[in-house]
């Protein structure tokens, strides 16, 4: 199966990926965090991932139509690829059974209140993993189309946001005499930005170029300017003070804005949930879709249907068992950000190091 992604689609793969779950929450999390400060947080930590975004993407330019485990047997020996790629299947695999919780629980919140989780689970997962079977060509055309609606939809909401809001509520800017709170919330800035590590399931062609580089760190860059925008405006609308009691913070904000000229559509958030949920269903798809092609680098025997089944079939299993787990949550929040950095950045890093290394050996 050839897998081949423009450039245009690594954009819209990035901006739903890492912010179709996260910017639901995220001005609760920096709020509480990070305070006045959030913008300042967010920024840092931004330019950092930047950075992460041209190593992931540096290694795709530097093996043409491959991806990592194709690569890191070059690197790092048949041992040391297929232990890096085993790392990449279970940090992904515990990925997938949160998010995929995660998404019951909203649409049981917002859309299907008398719905088990388990029914929309059992329905979900075989359509996450139809998509995956058929390939990261398919579905990055898929996050092309979705990718249009959703940043017009949740931007222009936004916008509307702000001309209700208070300015007064996300002042002062800054503090100096919180620089160190502002530092310390940078690991909660940390896991809006994880899922960039699907650029290394991303083959690279010469049509690509050095330009898909340069992309995706723009694109990272512009997801942390959102991010900013989406947190200052939903402070605006709801207050310091009462933004931190609402874990769906955006959603409450949309579900409180007045919009008289749209009377057609009494809640506002309705538009927005649905491309929002679009969005969310291509994020989780795009995880199983990277577990599937390092499953199918690893057993090139197999049949991909079969493995794409085994998966679905293992992840539904997974997502009854950690069902209502507290301490699962816990740990993918928090453990969780540290097996991101190590997927992310510590990896490629280490990787992209030796390719140079060994380039100048040769």
């Amino acid at each position: 199966m050839t897998n081949r992604v423009t450039n245009r689609q690594i954009i819209f793969i990035l901006i739903l990926t890492l912010s179709s779950y996260s910017i639901v929450d995220i001005s609760r999390a920096m709020a509480a965090s990070a305070g006045y400060g959030s913008w300042l947080t967010i920024l840092v930590t931004a330019i950092f991932f930047t950075v992460i975004a041209i190593i992931n993407l540096s290694l795709g330019n530097k093996f043409k139509g491959q991806m990592l485990f194709d690569y890191s047997k070059h690197l790092v020996g048949k041992f040391g690829s297929y232990t890096v790629t085993i790392y990449y299947i279970i940090y992904f695999s515990i990925i997938i059974v949160f998010l995929s919780l995660q998404l019951s629980i909203m649409l049981k919140a917002n859309f299907l209140p008398k719905t088990p989780k388990a029914a929309t689970l059992i329905v979900g997962i075989p359509v996450f993993c139809f998509i995956a079977y058929k390939g990261i060509t398919t579905l990055a055309r898929l996050f092309e189309l979705i990718g249009i609606f959703y940043i017009i939809i949740g931007v222009s909401v936004q916008v509307l946001m702000v001309t209700q809001g208070k300015l007064e509520n996300i002042l002062p800017f800054f503090n100096i005499a919180d620089i160190g709170e502002y530092i310390g919330a940078i690991k909660e800035a940390i896991f809006p930005f994880l899922g960039i590590e699907v650029l290394l399931v991303i083959p690279l062609t010469k049509e690509n170029g050095k330009k898909a580089t340069i992309t995706a760190a723009v694109t990272v860059f512009v997801i942390g300017l959102l991010y900013i925008f989406f947190v200052e405006s939903t402070i605006m609308k709801l207050g310091m003070n009462n933004i931190v009691h609402y874990n769906s913070s955006l959603i409450v904000a949309i579900r409180d804005m007045e919009l008289p000229f749209l009377d057609f559509m009494k809640r506002a958030d309705v538009l927005f949930l649905t491309f929002g949920f679009a969005a969310f269903f291509l994020g989780i798809t795009m995880v199983y879709t990277a577990i599937t092609e390092y499953l199918c680098k690893m057993f090139t025997h197999a049949k991909r249907s079969y493995i794409v089944i085994i998966i679905g079939i293992l992840s539904y299993a997974a997502c009854l068992i950690f069902d209502n787990d507290p301490a699962f949550n816990k740990f993918v929040t928090g453990v969780g950000i540290y097996l991101g950095l190590v997927a992310s950045a510590v990896l490629p890093t280490i990787l992209l190091i030796i390719a140079k290394v060994k380039k100048n050996v040769l």
